[in-house]
């Protein structure tokens, strides 16, 4: 969250512009606008303090997607399109299809068998997935490079009833795949 201080006019006197992105100054207005790019944009100190905005772009994407079951322990993979190699940045669990039990937990691996890169510690909880729009996303700190064909979702502990949710793997793509 950006807020900026300023002079809108004698009239106004001072103006507070609050907003995710940057502050403009259009005819002597002062506005929030969004951050709009044509590739993905990396926001770093978003909040302004302690320097500058600085804004670059990206090359994030979504590396795998698909639906898990979350009331099995199997390993679940997902597959890696488009890229050869990357590094994993953030995964996304949303869109539940019931309320999880808090004693649901698992993590997110390179290899099957909860083996290679740990993306996600196997103590993770989903229970925050209280409605469908509710998502959590969980930033992996290995800044490991993969060249992992699948990515695999694999419960430590299983839901007590039957769910299931979505699962995004986001990253930075450092070799694409021949087409």
């Amino acid at each position: 969250m950006i807020t900026f201080y300023g002079s809108a006019g004698a009239a106004s006197g001072t103006t507070k512009v609050s907003g995710n992105g940057f502050v403009a100054n259009i005819q002597g207005q002062l506005v929030g606008r969004d951050v709009i790019a044509v590739h993905p944009a990396q926001v770093e100190n978003p909040t302004g303090q302690g320097g500058p905005l600085i804004i670059r772009t990206a090359a994030q994407r979504v590396l795998a997607s698909g639906r898990v079951n979350g009331a099995v322990t199997t390993d679940q993979p997902l597959a890696v399109i488009g890229a050869e190699e990357f590094i994993v940045r953030s995964i996304v669990f949303t869109r539940a299809s019931a309320v999880p039990d808090a004693a649901m937990k698992g993590g997110v691996y390179t290899l099957p068998g909860k083996a290679g890169q740990v993306l996600v510690p196997a103590t993770q909880g989903y229970d925050t997935l209280a409605e469908p729009v509710d998502f959590n996303e969980v930033e992996v700190s290995t800044g490991e490079i993969s060249t992992a064909p699948f990515i695999y979702v694999s419960l430590t502990t299983a839901n007590p009833s039957p769910i299931e949710m979505e699962v995004h793997v986001i990253g930075d793509v450092l070799r694409y795949a021949a087409s």
